[in-house]
């Protein structure tokens, strides 16, 4: 209902407008709706000129402002004017006019923006590899305004194979393997995109799964010895504490330290005879006190017990 008011109100206005403007010549009078005009008034190509006029037959001057999509655009001018327009320039437009009489809006234009197919995209289906007897479906995908029509090709054959977006081969032999390409047309212009399609045996594709069920396998023995090295490796500072507190190991880590430090020095401890000189007697009784040391040692860990 109020909508409905709104349009009546809307047409009394419009109706006052023009009876005071032209057939009363009354000025000044109220502001007009304006309107928009588009040159060229035919089909509008990608890269040509195009220019948008907002007319209003406001007796006293008037400022414009142009939207697109209902955002202000920078031109306020009467005019808008491109001089290569492009596909993306393809919207809904519209100018309001504004004096000391009042503000009114244009009525929205569409502007299509005409264009030749962009480079075309081949998808498969399925994406994995393609075996004999298997079906499989192409579909080719281009931008186009008009929307394109689509041929398919083979490389080296003259004759197409099929026309519509999508083709489809239900039963895959090995001489479908091969180039194809995807031709995408309108009356802008054509655009095409070529493709290799292969064509696995059975044979081989069994010796594939083969091969990569025996890698698998392969890789989870690496795994499970890795884990088990790693096991060992982190028990094994445990077991390294463990002896380093028992009294015993610490006196035989002694012993084995004294020992060391013996042949390091380049010793060795032998029995005293009649008839070994003093020296090598004075060398034997130097050794012999570490030596003697041993009985004292496991005794003390003896005795602690």
């Amino acid at each position: 209902m109020l909508k409905t008011l709104l349009i009546e109100i809307g047409f009394i206005q419009e109706t006052l407008c023009l009876v005071l403007q032209k057939d009363l010549k009354i000025t000044p009078h109220p502001l007009c709706t304006p309107s928009v005009w588009v040159s060229p008034v035919d089909e509008i190509t990608e890269g040509s000129s195009v220019t948008l006029t907002c007319s209003s037959d406001a007796n006293r001057a008037a400022k414009y402002t142009w939207y697109r999509k209902n955002q202000t655009l920078s031109s306020e001018g009467a005019q808008l004017v491109f001089s290569s327009i492009q596909s993306s320039d393809s919207a809904e437009y519209q100018c309001a006019a504004e004096n000391q009489l009042g503000r009114r809006e244009s009525k929205p234009v569409f502007i299509h923006v005409q264009y030749a197919p962009r480079l075309p995209s081949v998808s498969v289906s399925p994406s994995a590899e393609i075996v004999e007897g298997s079906s499989v479906t192409l579909t080719c995908s281009s931008d186009a305004n008009p929307a394109a029509n689509y041929t398919w090709y083979k490389e080296n054959e003259d004759s197409p194979l099929a026309s519509g977006q999508i083709f489809t081969i239900t039963d895959v032999r090995a001489e479908h393997s091969g180039n194809y390409y995807c031709e995408a047309k309108n009356t802008r212009g054509r655009h095409n995109s070529t493709f290799t399609l292969t064509v696995m045996s059975a044979s081989i594709s069994n010796i594939s799964r083969i091969t990569l069920g025996l890698l698998m396998i392969l890789l989870l023995l690496l795994l499970i010895l890795w884990r088990r090295k790693k096991d060992i490796m982190e028990a094994e500072p445990a077991e390294a504490m463990e002896l380093n507190s028992d009294p015993a190991y610490g006196n035989i880590s002694a012993v084995t330290a004294a020992q060391r430090e013996d042949r390091g020095a380049g010793r060795c401890c032998m029995k005293s005879s009649a008839h070994e000189d003093e020296n090598s007697s004075e060398e034997f009784n130097c050794n012999k006190e570490r030596i003697c040391l041993l009985p004292s040692l496991f005794n003390s860990g003896t005795g602690s017990e």
